[in-house]
């Protein structure tokens, strides 16, 4: 008999044993009270098992009921068992395991909603952690009366569980839930107000994002000088080029047989002329033909000389060193140009700077100085400072479609000098702002907008 007895605690104790295992398995607080009120019916039989905090002074909240994995904190049996359990913690009663029963309910409401819900006898397990203060319970119901061995079992469980449910709960509870909760439990929400209002006027530096693209500083256009139809490039774009290099050349064809007309006429003026003068020795009209022969004679000139000229323009060179910035010599082979049209750019790849076009909407007020972040799209985690020296009066409508101002920037020295024709974004800084009016200027002004206040 001695046998059997000390087998049966054995294996109480080895399933005790395995309870705190799976307690400390468990991966969440959540996980862990699902096991507490759910596998301890290996060691004491109940109907039912609640699961309640105190969340703060005289205020309960269930965390978990067994048998199921959700529940409706608006019904009438788990608003009955909130309130029983504030009774319990209002009289003190939290401190040490205790049976209920019905005769120990006061109001009539109760005892009908405990006959209703057919509690019969509700076990209290107080959760003690290491503080000696108790932070919530246990409720176990049955229809039987609870004998002293269950009591004693049911207090080591919970007490097991509740240490374990706290090291989830630190490990798991937000920085921010601990923080609001301290408040609580502190009555101290005047601080937690004074701290939002001085965060409210803290000085922000008032900013704006807008689109970038890195654009050389003083470039030398290359314009059309005749009108011409472009023949063949010698160069790609991007490609660095020394002063005098070649870059491309016009169709010379309707020039040059100009010039050959004009080089032919004038011949045949400059022998008329020469036969009216010799003839002006014996006839006065051939001396006076001989002025106006004269006057075709030097406009036959004139026009060969610019013929000349115009074929001198024939092919373009580099007037200085640098890269040749144009589109694709695809866009211009056998395209007719009139004089003055720009066909690209040669500029010196280390004298760069960055074009913003930052939308109205977004438009802050800044100063020459003003500092710009550059952020590349080939390298956006590396960012370039830059400064302000120049910003549009007038705004214009981008490519896109955008209503922009034009902003330009010098980046400061030291960087590595971006490639022209890079895009990205960049970051514009204003004056301090309070932070309140940082956050709110963009509603602000759509409210206004909205209202016409």
């Amino acid at each position: 008999m001695d046998l059997k007895i000390a087998r049966q605690q054995l294996d109480y104790l080895s399933s005790i044993i395995e309870l705190e295992k799976i307690f400390r398995a468990a991966e969440t607080p959540e996980h862990a009270s699902f096991l507490m009120l759910n596998e301890s019916t290996k060691l004491i039989k109940y109907k039912q098992a609640f699961f309640w905090r105190i969340k703060k002074a005289n205020d309960v909240i269930i965390e978990n009921v067994s048998g199921t994995d959700s529940f409706d904190i608006r019904s009438p049996y788990i608003d009955f068992i909130i309130r029983f359990a504030k009774n319990v913690v209002s009289s003190n009663q939290d401190d040490n395991i205790k049976c209920f029963c019905i005769s120990d309910l006061v109001s009539p409401d109760d005892k009908d909603a405990w006959l209703e819900w057919g509690i019969g006898e509700l076990l209290y397990c107080p959760l003690t952690g290491p503080d000696k203060k108790a932070g919530g319970g246990i409720f176990f119901i049955r229809s039987e009366p609870w004998l002293d061995a269950e009591r004693e079992i049911a207090s080591i469980i919970t007490s097991s569980f509740y240490y374990a449910w706290l090291a989830h709960f630190s490990c798991h509870k937000s920085f921010f839930i601990g923080f609001f909760e301290s408040v609580s439990e502190k009555k101290s929400r005047k601080y937690l107000i004074a701290v939002f209002f001085l965060l409210m006027i803290f000085p922000i530096r008032l900013s704006s994002v807008g689109s970038l693209e890195i654009k050389s500083k003083n470039p030398y256009i290359i314009t059309a000088p005749v009108e011409a139809v472009v023949k063949e490039f010698f160069v790609v774009p991007n490609q660095e080029v020394e002063k005098g290099g070649l870059l491309f050349k016009f169709d010379d064809i309707k020039i040059r047989n100009e010039y050959e007309v004009v080089s032919k006429a004038l011949n045949v003026a400059k022998a008329e002329l020469k036969s009216s003068t010799q003839k002006g020795f014996i006839d006065e009209p051939s001396r006076a033909m001989a002025q106006i022969l004269e006057s075709r004679v030097d406009l036959k000139q004139a026009e060969l000389n610019y013929l000349s000229e115009k074929l001198s323009m024939i092919k373009i060179k580099a007037p200085i060193d640098g890269v040749v910035i144009f589109s694709d010599q695809y866009d211009w082979l056998g395209k007719p140009v009139s004089i003055g049209e720009k066909i690209m750019e040669v500029a010196a790849p280390s004298n760069v700077e960055a074009e913003i076009m930052l939308p109205v909407q977004d438009a802050i007020n800044v100063d020459n100085g003003s500092e710009i972040k550059v952020f590349l799209n080939i390298e956006p985690q590396k960012p370039l400072k830059a400064s302000l020296k120049h910003a549009g009066y007038e705004a214009e409508t981008t490519p896109s479609g955008i209503v922009a101002f034009r902003l330009k920037g010098d980046f400061e020295a030291g960087q590595k000098i971006p490639r022209i024709g890079l895009r990205g974004s960049a970051k514009i800084y204003g004056k301090r702002v309070p932070f309140f009016y940082y956050i709110l200027r963009k509603p602000l002004s759509y409210i206004r907008q909205l209202t016409g206040l």
